[in-house]
């Protein structure tokens, strides 16, 4: 979580010894990060994580889908809107559209180290999907 981690860059900042303070995992994916897969494959994807304090890890796989090039919706997509404070633009808006879908790619083992999940059978050459460890 984005406050822990804002915590222990803080205690970096003031203690004397490394032993200390908390330090961030390191994290690699065995399979690489840039992967290419034909519509309809499955995928295996295993994280290997390692903390420099030996605290125990746990693992949370999601897709970063807003960062996908694959729509998953063919439904056409309705107008955003800006949502304003004054003249500052707080976010960008948008409703879905009637039976439009967004993921609903099913990630297995995504508390785990290890995610399966199924490229979509409509996928493109080309398209992209983010899956985050």
């Amino acid at each position: 979580d984005i406050q822990n981690d804002f915590a222990a860059r803080a205690d970096w900042g003031v203690t004397e010894r490394y032993e200390d303070a908390n330090h961030n995992p390191t994290l690699t994916i065995k399979e690489g990060l840039d992967l290419t897969a034909a519509p309809g494959e499955e995928l295996t994807l295993h994280a290997e994580g390692q903390d420099p304090d030996g605290d125990q890890l746990t693992y949370k796989w999601w897709r970063y889908f807003e960062a996908d090039t694959y729509q998953e919706s063919k439904e056409q997509e309705g107008k955003a809107t800006p949502e304003m404070a004054g003249d500052l633009q707080l976010g960008l808006q948008r409703p879905l559209a009637k039976d439009e879908k967004l993921d609903e790619l099913e990630l297995q083992g995504k508390d785990t180290d290890t995610v399966t999940f199924k490229v979509p059978e409509d996928a493109k050459s080309g398209d992209t999907l983010h899956i985050i460890a």
